[in-house]
């Protein structure tokens, strides 16, 4: 029998530096969808967007040091990112399923209240713990 390898593109690694988190961690503090919407100023896109596209491994490191609050906030905006702007849909490779992840591997869950607010504010099936396979 024969084994047919399946070819998968290296992971895109993006380029973050912890600065950048910090200012995005920054405008997330709402809980207000409008708020958060223009926080995200067209300056700050760029540097939200390459932090979308971070591996689970980066966003562990980046976050060491961030507080649970501070993951709450991140959820949020980039709950309402992947609504409100266009190319930032990510579905089941959502930050919102890393950093949920991330939350949990430290052992808190999620407060109820977010996890509604996520569900009031997306479309995005596998919002907030991913693929249920």
């Amino acid at each position: 029998m024969t084994t047919v390898n399946i070819w998968q593109p290296p992971a895109k690694k993006a380029d973050i530096a912890p600065q950048d988190l910090h200012k995005i961690i920054a405008i997330a503090k709402s809980d207000d969808a409008d708020t958060l919407t223009a926080a995200l100023t067209p300056q700050l896109q760029p540097i939200g967007k390459a932090l979308s596209q971070a591996t689970e491994k980066q966003w562990s490191e980046l976050t060491a040091f961030c507080s649970a609050q501070d993951l709450f906030g991140l959820i949020r905006l980039y709950t309402i990112a992947e609504m409100r702007f266009t190319g930032w849909r990510m579905g089941d490779q959502s930050p919102v399923i890393i950093l949920t992840r991330l939350l949990q591997q430290r052992g808190v869950s999620p407060p109820k209240e977010l996890l509604h607010w996520i569900k009031k504010h997306s479309d995005n099936r596998y919002l907030p713990f991913g693929p249920l396979v």
